[in-house]
């Protein structure tokens, strides 16, 4: 009985595929040629043996991962630049050959191949050709009526090892939780450097009946600063489209996406086109994280920190559009009420730029209790003298309605990562992570390092002083990054660090920082 013509035809590309990684693996053995004619005057190699050129070839990329960027409407043309013939992967003219196809169903010819392929007599790049391109190349193209997790070998050799390979300084991260309420807002694929994640896609099976561009705006916050845009992609099915992700406008909370160029993955000669994108969009993902600059907490990745004290286990993670504050141990559910009646204070008393607790839940199957907080804001530090001043204000109003009576508030931990800006208005700073926060009478906070708070907190009965200590200490660590800050500013630092009586309470601090933010903008 005959064979369905499509398990011909996957027979007939494993068997080719096969021929060419044997090829290709000979060649890097040392191949040696009979030389007839004696060489009596020096010792000659008896053959001659073809470099193996793949760590030159990654070096190559790794060199332009500095780049200025493009400006948006110049990212078609990058995307589609040609390599230079030294990015190419050197190939025998046997092996350049085989990857020539003149199925009707599936033509590739030598003008496609040459796109990312070079012919050359002396090098060859057998690691590199089977390990970054041999299963993209001729990955699985699953049928239109797949679910998305049959496309994701699909997406992830075309897309994820392209990265991992040109950068493995990166990490890859895929949403594994799809159709729960986790909350996350995870992109289904994302690409974390330096802690900041530059490139992320959505992706769906082309019978999803789901739209993976609405999900790739309606997933992010935008924390990313004044860097123009960062990068990422939607796909349904086999089709994928590079997009640049922009900045929300004054009028939308959603960020602009801005498409930029189509990959058909269904073909070779697509897929082929598609890896040279690939390698081109890997070119400014270092640049874009750059500019972006100090990020306090790593996106979708999970930070932890332990609680001496109540032996209790603290996870946070920056989501999409949130912050997930998860806590484990004896003492979790203790915690987390802890947490909702702090919010709750705030919420009650209304106090000004601080964040809030948008629900929390108790997941029984991980024995976590768990808290999603807003809004996601920018870590970063203030780079000016002004936007110190700003930071300093908005922190001080919070603590002004914080303090005061009935029920004050005490923050405990006012540091600079304890402290984010707005992602929708940069005049706007948020104080964050209340676990340290207590109400009269306070106890001790023995736990505390000493260098960066108040000698107060380290006794009972301490009060709003420890918090205005720490504003000062905003003010003083600033001076290491911020050059030639004016005295006066300097001095008002120290004014709230003073000891006993001497130092200011909220209000005062708040009056005298108002009164130097109006002589600045005379």
């Amino acid at each position: 009985m005959a064979r369905p013509k499509s398990v011909c035809k996957n027979a007939n590309k494993g068997e080719k595929v096969e021929k060419l990684v044997d090829e290709l693996k000979m060649s890097v053995d040392d191949v040696h040629e009979e030389v007839k004619e004696e060489e009596s005057n020096n010792n000659k190699p008896t053959g001659k043996e073809k470099e193996e050129a793949s760590l030159n070839v990654l070096d190559t990329y790794r060199e332009k991962c500095c780049i200025i960027l493009p400006e948006i409407h110049e990212l078609e043309s990058f995307l589609e630049n040609s390599l230079r013939e030294d990015m190419k992967i050197p190939l025998s003219q046997d092996q350049f050959d085989m990857l020539i196809s003149m199925q009707l169903n599936d033509p590739c010819t030598p003008e496609d191949i040459a796109v990312l392929f070079r012919i050359s007599d002396t090098e060859n790049a057998f690691q590199l050709f089977t390990k970054m391109f041999t299963s993209a190349l001729w990955s699985f193209i699953p049928p239109a009526n797949s679910t998305e997790d049959t496309f994701h070998s699909l997406w992830d050799r075309n897309i994820r090892d392209i990265l991992q390979y040109i950068l493995p300084e990166g990490t890859s991260i895929r949403n594994t939780c799809h159709g729960t309420s986790t909350n996350t807002k995870q992109p289904d694929f994302g690409f974390i450097l330096n802690g900041v994640c530059p490139f992320r896609g959505e992706e769906k099976s082309q019978e999803s009946g789901v739209d993976p561009r609405c999900e790739l705006q309606e997933k992010l916050v935008w924390s990313y600063g004044n860097v123009p845009y960062i990068l990422g992609y939607y796909a349904n099915g086999p089709i994928v489209v590079f997009t640049a992700i922009c900045r929300p406008s004054s009028t939308s909370n959603l960020p602009e996406l801005v498409d930029i160029v189509t990959s058909d993955l269904r073909m070779l000669h697509g897929r082929i086109y598609h890896l040279r994108r690939m390698i081109n969009v890997s070119f400014l993902l270092s640049s874009i994280t750059d500019i972006i600059g100090w990020h306090g907490a790593p996106e979708f990745q999970v930070v932890e920190r332990r609680d001496t004290n109540m032996e209790v286990l603290r996870t946070i993670e920056v989501c999409g559009t949130n912050i997930r504050k998860a806590f484990m141990g004896s003492n979790r559910a203790a915690c987390l009420a802890k947490l909702q009646n702090v919010y709750n204070t705030l919420a009650e008393k209304r106090v000004p730029n601080v964040d809030y607790l948008v629900y929390k839940r108790e997941s029984i199957e991980n024995q976590q209790s768990v808290a999603y907080l807003a809004p996601k804001g920018m870590s970063t530090y203030p780079k000016t003298e002004e936007e110190l001043i700003q930071a300093v204000s908005c922190i001080l109003e919070a603590l002004v309605v914080m303090h005061s009576t009935p029920n004050p508030l005490f923050h405990r931990d006012i540091r600079w990562p304890n402290v984010i800006r707005a992602s929708d208005n940069l005049l706007k700073w948020f104080l964050i992570d209340w676990d340290e926060a207590a109400s009269p009478p306070t106890r001790a906070a023995t736990h505390l390092e000493r260098s960066c708070h108040a000698p107060e907190v380290l006794n009972d009965c301490h009060g709003g002083e420890v918090d205005v200590w720490g504003v000062g200490h905003l003010i003083k660590e600033s001076s290491h990054w911020i050059l030639g800050l004016s005295d006066n500013i300097v001095q008002l630092g120290e004014w709230m660090q003073t000891r006993g009586s001497e130092r200011p309470d909220a209000s005062a601090a708040l009056k005298a920082i108002r009164a130097l933010q109006w002589n600045m903008n005379k």
